[in-house]
């Protein structure tokens, strides 16, 4: 992934994915003074992203269940930010995404180190029990 460039300064963001949801960590050096005590030019600030994975795990352990959904991270309204796309699971007994805590989610970064949920929006909750994804530029034309 680049690095954003922002008044002169670089910031990258690292996405940190576990079991229960996701987390974002946004870091961007600091101005340097050369007369200034150096600093860490590394500094965290932690941004929770409201999703969490649900494969609808039962003791029966059905091959479905035993999967985790797939993350992908691409730019795609076209500003310049990488977006992040969350595909989930679905309920055991009839593969289908009958509530919203079994929905995909498409969070649209907002710039600042935020990101908005646009999954209605952007028509991708799903209807059925997903277990990865793949982004792709099919036509070659950069997005």
């Amino acid at each position: 992934m680049e690095p954003q460039v922002t008044s002169g300064h670089r910031t990258r963001t690292l996405f940190l994915l576990t079991t229960t949801g996701v987390s974002m960590l946004l870091f961007a050096p600091k101005a340097m003074n050369p007369q200034a005590p150096r600093e860490s030019p590394i500094h965290f600030a932690f941004h929770p992203i409201a999703f969490s994975l649900d494969s609808s795990e039962t003791p029966r352990r059905h091959a479905p269940e035993t999967m985790a959904g797939g993350v992908a991270v691409f730019d795609y309204d076209r500003d310049g930010n990488l977006d992040i796309f969350f595909s989930n699971g679905a309920n055991i007994d009839t593969l289908q995404k009958d509530s919203p805590k079994y929905w995909n989610h498409l969070f649209r970064n907002n710039g600042n180190g935020t990101f908005t949920d646009v999954t209605e929006k952007a028509g991708l909750k799903g209807t059925g029990f997903d277990v990865g994804v793949a982004i792709a530029d099919y036509d070659n034309d950069g997005y």
